[in-house]
């Protein structure tokens, strides 16, 4: 009887083990996978700022303000003296041109 539950203890600390270092195993990869991401991370961003240099000035500005700032459409036409519909537009065409644009990149 002693026997045995020296072998129960024994594999019971066995398998503990092997959860710590699976355990171990999964947070460095974790660790790894978080890494890789932060680099595509940062290579799309890369290849966002180039594609918006790429477009004209007024799609570009009308995008900063209306994605980075926040602002609304009444906001943009505010500091812009652009009309509702050109903000409209600008916004339109900037987003389809940077999609074209980061698209054709890849």
């Amino acid at each position: 009887m002693v026997r045995n539950y020296c072998i129960s203890e024994l594999r019971k600390i066995k398998t503990q083990q092997e959860r710590i270092s699976d355990y171990q195993y999964l947070n460095i990869q974790d660790k790894e996978e978080v890494a890789e991401d932060i680099k595509e991370e940062s290579l799309q961003i890369e290849k966002l700022e180039h594609a918006l240099n790429e477009l004209n000035p007024f799609q570009k500005k009308c995008i900063e303000l209306f994605y980075y700032k926040n602002m609304s459409y009444t906001e943009i036409v505010a500091i812009t003296g652009y009309s509702a519909n050109e903000v409209k537009s600008y916004i339109q065409n900037g987003k389809r041109n940077l999609k074209t644009l980061l698209t054709s990149s890849k």
